[in-house]
């Protein structure tokens, strides 16, 4: 079609569609056009203002994206001719001439607004008067980089998901969280590296009616160990609130019943109301591998079945997002968490709580895994240690509420990225693969735009497995070889703390990160005491956190974690988070090299030998004293102490003084500056502190005292 419209048609004819339906030109070659323009050519009005030259140009350069078979192509003459019609269709619809604009409309083009006039040189270089000379330059203004058109088809998948995320309002970040037995005590015990495995009790069943120490091969009803991680799983359920009628409430499964109580608390930490999420596109999903209950009550399939543990909530609350439920072994809580914050970014839902569970109802489950040689006779999980013997189970119920934010603080964690793979061809099913695992690790960087030389810490699935662990660690170190890390990987275990979760163990590696990233505390890693032998750390540039320690300081870092299913699906993620600056952590990084004030009495060794025998008794016992100033030697004086910790805690306490007999927690030294306290005071002192030194002796005189005690042995 060469004729343009006639004035009945034209009147019909407002935007560069109805021209382009007009000329006959396809969508996709329209599009490759107007990528080349920068968008320009979407506006009727400029597009007609466009010299002739300058349209013929972009038709030039124009490539069509076609299907994944034929690639990208040119346009082709009539394609050409089309372009070429919509060009005069704009310019009869601006009643100008079918020719190049004029100098006053060349004027008009330069009072086009900002973000076109940061383009408007590119268009102007191609109208030419016919003679080859360039249009006038631009005055100078500071160089902007043109966006990129959002119906620019992506390069691939990773670029979809890249884009889309940098386009939306805010960043993808934590909004809420909840545990069982609530965040301050799931913080207490990795801060002061406390072993929650306990005794079966009674209230399961009765360990001993199963134990047997070395069950016979035939006897897969026999448990070897005594040991577990359980918590108070709730009994009663408030069903008027959750809107349930009695008879569900009393058959629910204890799982649904900390889902429900879990998902409503992490919604109430990310400050939504019932009223706010009632009709939202909220999505809801669990993660679970255990169905002890369903195992003795199979009559209620109907409304017990493992999928309630995400649809109980969105019924309860009111939620029109998708109810997923998980089984993919180990990994199904991070697999949750993976598919919530994917569907967020994608945006299909406007927020997504991820829950995972765990509960051991019956001996029937620890019986399977005896008679698979995986649970631990001592009842520890021993990660990385040569003496470990398998994991301990643990009950756990804990849920992350993902969504943007367009306030982000310091300690807010931000989901960079996540990834979850498939093992592939294995030795076995269950059998790990590294080559898989350090594929993963590939992904999630890639996809989270980083290098791993930024990854300050990592929390590793190894659950004490002498197989497991050195495969995983093998990948680890592939992934952050020497040549590409300037400093080393901070290796956690958590699974030394809370025992290996199943299906649950995903969601304690959230909530372990979480609290790292906004506390910029190392817990340290329990029962490690020699290295698995397996375990080749020639050149790894790994770190083993053995005690309590805060984050190496940078503006902003990354922290990473995993969780491996035992039928091979994969899951690892990376938070962001800014480190904070407060005073306790501008301190020189050497302080335990600084001077610091002795009491006059500690001169006493500088006076002249006394040949006597009472004066050389009274030499060595000064003589002992002046040892103690010394680190690593024993006998600290309860002056020298005394003096010591009054000038860490005024170092801490950014140079206030403190009284002797006032508590440290009612002066306001808080849990980070404690660890920094206990740190300071161990380097001077040359001993070994409890990181529950403040807790267990809270005012400086306690302190005192037992240091004194501990240096005379």
């Amino acid at each position: 079609m060469t004729a343009l419209p006639a004035q009945e048609q034209l009147v019909w004819i407002h935007t560069v569609d109805h021209a382009r339906a007009q000329a006959g030109l396809s969508s996709a070659a329209w599009n490759a056009i107007d990528i080349f323009l920068g968008g320009i050519g979407q506006n009727l009005r400029l597009f007609g203002l466009l010299g002739k030259e300058g349209v013929q140009q972009a038709m030039k350069e124009a490539r069509v994206r076609t299907d994944a078979t034929s690639g990208e192509r040119s346009l082709d003459a009539q394609e050409m001719s089309q372009v070429a019609l919509i060009w005069r269709i704009s310019r009869q619809k601006l009643g100008l001439p079918d020719e190049d604009p004029t100098p006053e409309e060349e004027e008009n083009l330069w009072a086009l607004p900002p973000g076109v006039v940061a383009r408007r040189s590119k268009y102007l270089a191609w109208t030419r008067d016919g003679k080859g000379g360039a249009a006038p330059k631009p005055k100078k203004e500071p160089p902007r980089k043109p966006p990129r058109p959002a119906f620019v088809p992506p390069r691939s998948a990773a670029d979809l998901a890249w884009n889309i995320e940098r386009s939306a309002r805010g960043s993808l970040a934590v909004r809420g969280q909840s545990y069982v037995e609530g965040c301050e005590h799931l913080r207490s015990i990795f801060h002061n590296g406390y072993d929650a495995a306990t005794a079966i009790p009674l209230s399961r069943w009765d360990g001993d009616m199963y134990y047997d120490p070395d069950p016979p091969e035939w006897n897969r009803a026999a448990i070897y160990t005594r040991h577990g991680v359980f918590l108070d799983l709730p009994d009663a359920v408030d069903y008027e609130f959750f809107g349930l009628t009695a008879a569900d409430a009393k058959l629910m499964d204890p799982m649904q019943r900390s889902c429900l109580k879990q998902g409503y608390r992490a919604f109430v930490s990310a400050k939504l109301t019932r009223h706010a999420l009632r009709g939202s596109l909220t999505g809801v999903y669990a993660g679970s591998m255990n169905f002890d209950w369903l195992m003795d009550l199979t009559g209620i399939l109907d409304r017990g079945n493992m999928s309630m543990l995400a649809n109980r909530i969105g019924c309860a609350l009111g939620l029109s997002g998708p109810g997923v439920y998980i089984d993919t072994g180990c990994s199904s809580s991070l697999v949750t968490a993976d598919m919530a914050a994917t569907h967020v970014r994608r945006g299909k839902t406007q927020a997504g709580l991820a829950l995972g569970v765990n509960a051991l109802l019956s001996p029937q489950m620890y019986a399977v895994r005896c008679a698979g040689s995986l649970l631990s006779k001592v009842g520890r999980s021993a990660s990385f240690d040569s003496n470990s013997d398998g994991y301990v189970v643990g009950e756990g119920c804990g849920g992350i509420v993902i969504g943007y934010t367009d306030k982000i603080e310091e300690r807010t964690p931000v989901w960079m990225a996540s990834e979850t793979m498939q093992d592939g061809r294995s030795a076995q099913l269950t059998a790990p693969s590294g080559p898989a695992q350090g594929e993963l690790l590939k992904n999630t960087m890639r996809r989270a735009r980083i290098s791993p030389s930024e990854i300050a810490a990592s929390e590793c699935q190894c659950n004490g497995s002498h197989l497991g662990d050195p495969i995983e660690l093998g990948s680890l170190e592939k992934f952050h070889r020497p040549a590409v890390r300037k400093d080393s990987l901070m290796c956690l275990a958590g699974k030394t703390n809370k025992g290996h979760g199943e299906g649950n163990a995903g969601m304690t590696v959230l909530m372990k990160t979480i609290l790292l990233v906004e506390d910029h505390i190392l817990p340290p890693v329990l029962h490690f005491n020699k290295l698995n032998p397996h375990i080749d750390v020639e050149g790894m540039p790994f770190c083993f956190v053995s005690e309590t320690s805060l984050l190496p300081h940078s503006d902003k870092y990354y922290v990473a974690g995993s969780a491996f299913g035992w039928g091979g699906v994969n899951a690892h993620f990376v938070w962001q988070s800014e480190m904070p600056k407060p005073q306790l952590l501008a301190q020189p990084q050497y302080a335990a090299l600084q001077p610091f004030l002795l009491p006059t009495q500690m001169a006493a060794p500088l006076v002249r030998h006394d040949p006597s025998a009472e004066g050389q008794a009274e030499e060595q016992e000064r003589s002992g004293e002046a040892a103690a100033v010394v680190p690593d030697k024993p006998g600290l004086s309860l002056d020298m102490v005394r003096s010591m910790i009054l000038e860490t805690a005024m170092n801490v306490n950014d140079g206030e003084p403190l009284e002797m007999d006032t508590s440290l927690m009612e002066s306001g030294i808080d849990s980070l500056a404690a660890i920094t306290f206990r740190n300071d005071l161990q380097r001077k002192s040359g001993l070994t502190l409890k990181g529950t030194l403040m807790f267990d002796y809270p005012t400086m005189s306690e302190i005192a005292s037992h240091i004194v005690e501990l240096s005379n042995g």
